[in-house]
């Protein structure tokens, strides 16, 4: 059952809304608010990514994402933010320590012997060396 909401009410709702989103909503979090979170705030309020913003970047993905610059924290502040395709995003992420972080996060996780070798294959491929972007 659908109602039929006169304008007046329609604009009501709307104010509503937007009295109790973002900061003024009960549950803002801020800075402290979790990935997900924040990047659907940066979508939501700056749009989806359009293009790759590093220049050496070849130019073959059609698929943009938001990536935190390196060194910034996690805001709601598109400052701390590039627009980058998706393979210049996973060679800015992988760093010295990413072998590291990957290999803490899964030590605890049982796996075949196929699956640990094509781990280890990855992990010694030159291609997955870090990159950075200015």
């Amino acid at each position: 059952m659908t109602k039929n909401w006169t304008e007046k009410s329609k604009e009501e709702i709307d104010l509503f809304k937007k009295k109790i989103s973002g900061e003024n909503a009960h549950h803002w979090k801020g800075n402290n608010a979790a990935y997900s979170t924040i990047h659907i705030y940066l979508v939501k309020h700056n749009g989806r990514a359009t293009h790759c913003e590093n220049p050496d970047c070849q130019g073959k993905s059609r698929r943009f994402e938001w990536a935190l610059k390196p060194g910034h924290q996690y805001t709601h502040n598109i400052e701390d933010y590039l627009q980058l395709c998706k393979s210049c995003h996973v060679l800015m992420d992988m760093s010295s320590e990413t072998p590291k972080k990957i290999s803490e996060a899964l030590k605890d996780r049982t796996f075949s012997q196929t699956h640990r070798d094509k781990l280890s294959v990855a992990a010694r491929d030159p291609k997955r060396k870090a990159k950075t972007i200015n």
